[in-house]
């Protein structure tokens, strides 16, 4: 045997360049693709700002909104608190993105996610870069991505430009204001 050429190497990427890759994924094509748009919204009070149309006396507060325009179900739209681990719009993105995977994950379908959080998107597409970097984003960035290889087909995101008239955007955006504006049954922050 001679020795191994630079060609007969394995294909495998190493280090921090490497992308994420579905553990498992299949051959199979989905029964169907469902669109959904998620959203999140963040508050922080500033000094001397009065808390108007709150129902507690949080210093910061964290929402997220979800919505599937397609849906055969009779809600379609999914809307609640973000937990108080949740410190910046990111992370509240990165919450309902979250959320969505786990509330409508089934073996035969994919889901396609609509964003206006770019963020999102590029740790979608270089997770180990992100992992490695974002030190911050770190919790959120790992919950997202076992949710996503929880998947059988794995979730595609998508950015789309928040505020720019998207029906779809919108409604999640909407949606995370109302879940924002919840109260939070006595455990302010």
């Amino acid at each position: 045997m001679g020795k191994r050429s630079r060609d007969d190497s394995d294909d495998e990427e190493e280090g921090p360049t490497k992308r994420f890759r579905h553990q498992n994924c299949t051959s199979a094509q989905p029964r169907a693709i469902i669109k959904v748009y998620v959203d999140g919204s963040f508050w922080k009070k500033e000094n001397g700002e009065r808390t108007k149309n709150m129902h507690c006396k949080c210093k910061r507060r964290a929402g997220y909104g979800i919505y599937f325009p397609e849906s055969k179900r009779k809600n379609k739209r999914y809307y609640g608190r973000c937990p108080q681990k949740v410190q910046k719009s990111s992370d509240a993105e990165f919450y309902a993105i979250t959320q969505a995977i786990r509330w409508f994950r089934t073996n035969d379908t994919r889901l396609h996610i609509f964003t206006d959080c770019l963020t999102a998107v590029n740790v979608s597409k270089q997770y180990q870069v992100w992992l490695n970097e974002q030190h911050k984003r770190k919790v959120h960035v790992e919950t997202l991505f076992e949710e996503m290889q929880s998947c059988k087909y794995l979730p595609k995101l998508s950015f789309v430009r928040g505020h720019s008239g998207d029906a779809g955007n919108n409604k999640a955006d909407k949606l995370a204001r109302k879940g924002m504006r919840k109260g939070c049954e006595g455990k302010c922050v």
